[in-house]
């Protein structure tokens, strides 16, 4: 599907070349955008993002028109695991011991904000006159990059059981086995994918002066998952240095995960500058 998108768009821009440009845009979308997905039966929330386009118009008759240029937005999302969560995964310590790495963690949030550059290629149709009605249509091919991610929870149990020896470690927080209280993890780098995206937006345009503005609405749609291949391990890393020095796993890296896939809605406005009549 991706394949056939992007086909779509590089045939779609080759064909507007062959015609002269007639409007210069210029455009700021606002709302609610970012990763949508489901993670031990809990949904991640879209937070507030922004959108700034550049491009150009391309016509194609009296009411059509292709709109392409480059666009750059900021995307976050969060999600909350309520109650209690556990997880374990298999570690060796600084003897070279092997044990069982569990933790409980209480109130377990994440949030996750990166930048993503694209490519927009829209198809316009708009009434005529000095008020219009317009439908854009089309698709984005989106690079995310600077992805960051950020946890906290009100509270992490660790324990190490080793099996050679029956015994279990915690309250030795020296080791890296203890209780902490209102945990926070440094920022952590997230790598994502490129996705394209089903695109849409409608409104209406005013004349303004010698210019034309656009006011309406937007949504974006991304069609594959944008996290890399889960793995299994815990939220929370073991750290052999102390229990202070522990850092999170991101969410989009574990097992459990549903597809995180691209999802934005929100208002626009665009200012259209004439560069040929």
């Amino acid at each position: 599907m991706i394949r056939i998108i992007i086909t779509t768009c590089i045939c779609l821009v080759l064909l507007s070349t062959t015609a002269m440009a007639q409007e210069l845009g210029i455009g700021l979308s606002g709302g609610m955008q970012g990763l949508q997905y489901k993670f031990n039966q809990q949904n991640s929330q879209l937070k507030a993002g922004t959108i700034l386009d550049i491009g150009y118009t391309f016509p194609l008759g009296k009411n059509l028109g292709i709109i392409s240029g480059i666009t750059c937005g900021t995307y976050t999302s969060e999600i909350v695991l309520n109650g209690q969560h556990a997880f374990n995964s298999y570690e060796v310590d600084e003897s070279g011991s092997a044990f069982i790495y569990n933790v409980t963690i209480n109130g377990y949030k994440e949030q996750q904000r990166f930048i993503a550059a694209g490519i927009p290629v829209m198809l316009q149709y708009h009434t005529s006159g000095k008020t219009q009605w317009y439908i854009n249509g089309g698709a984005k091919l989106l690079f995310p990059f600077s992805g960051k991610y950020t946890s906290s929870a009100t509270q992490v149990i660790t324990t190490g059981f080793y099996p050679d020896y029956n015994i279990l470690l915690k309250d030795l927080p020296h080791l890296g086995f203890g209780t902490v209280n209102n945990w926070r993890s440094d920022k952590g780098a997230l790598s994502l994918k490129a996705t394209a995206t089903i695109s849409a937006a409608t409104g209406i345009s005013f004349e303004w002066n010698d210019f034309r503005l656009y006011t309406g609405i937007y949504m974006d749609y991304g069609l594959n998952n944008l996290a890399d291949k889960p793995s299994d391990g815990t939220l929370v890393t073991y750290s052999s240095s102390g229990i202070n020095n522990m850092h999170a796993n991101s969410i989009l890296k574990r097992n459990g995960m549903e597809s995180a896939k691209l999802l934005g809605y929100g208002i626009q406005v665009r200012l259209g500058i004439p560069t040929r009549k």
